[in-house]
Order: structure tokens, then sequence, then C-alpha cells
């Protein structure tokens, strides 16, 4: 009689069905090339904004320090008579910063094109999918 119960706690989860629409669900969700498809769309999508991105152009932060042993003089010296030596500005820490935005002005179009192809790749992706 404990073999009795023994088995049927043992096939209990074996016996659970599934209805027709849950085993789809499942074998959609569990589908390695159905996932494979679905990430491909994705890339195919940051493929797209990253085209689109590159007519913006870039800006870039640039920062610049130089050290010198001696001190080096900033201004040019022009023959005003300088009574004072101490009096022309040096330094020996130079620091300088800036922003740097560069677009390109014109490419052939090839931005253009690429952003198109880029478009109907991701069509094709998700026509795929």
């Amino acid at each position: 009689m404990s073999k009795i119960f023994l088995l049927i706690a043992l096939a209990a989860p074996a016996l659970m069905a599934l209805s027709l629409e849950q085993s789809v669900a499942l074998a959609l969700q569990n589908n390695p090339q159905l996932q494979k498809q679905h990430a491909s769309s994705g890339f195919s999508k940051a493929a797209l904004d990253e085209q689109r991105s590159a007519m913006f152009g870039s800006v870039d932060a640039v920062a610049s320090y130089t050290h010198y042993n001696l001190p080096r003089t900033l201004a040019p010296l022009t023959p005003t008579g300088f009574s004072n030596p101490a009096a022309v500005p040096t330094t020996q820490d130079l620091f300088s910063a800036g922003i740097a935005y560069e677009v390109p002005l014109f490419t052939g179009f090839s931005q253009q094109r690429s952003v198109e192809i880029a478009q109907l790749q991701r069509e094709l992706t998700d026509v795929a999918y």
C-alpha cells in the first residue's frame, strides 16, 4: 500500500497537463531561434540609432596641462622698455581646457545612405521576427 502512495506521489507532477495555449506560449518563450531573432531586432534598432546620431556630430571635452622647469613668457615682448623684469607675465604651470564640437559639413550623402540602409535592415529583422 505504501508503494502505491509513493508511486502516486512521484508520478503526480508528471500527470499535470497543459492546455494547448499554455504549451504554445511555453514553446514560444523558450525557443532559441525566436530569442535570437528578438535580439537581432534590438541590435538593428541600436544600429539605426547609431547611424542617425552620427549626423549630429560629436562633442569632446579637451584639457591640457604643461609644467615648465623655468618660467615661460605668456605675452609677446614688445620694445616698450620694461624697467622691471619681474613685470613680464610668466608662468611655470600652464593649464587650458575647452569643448570641441565636430560635425561633418558634406560627406557626399554617405551618412544619409547609411541611415537608409540601417532602416531597411531593421525592417528586415522585424519582418523575420
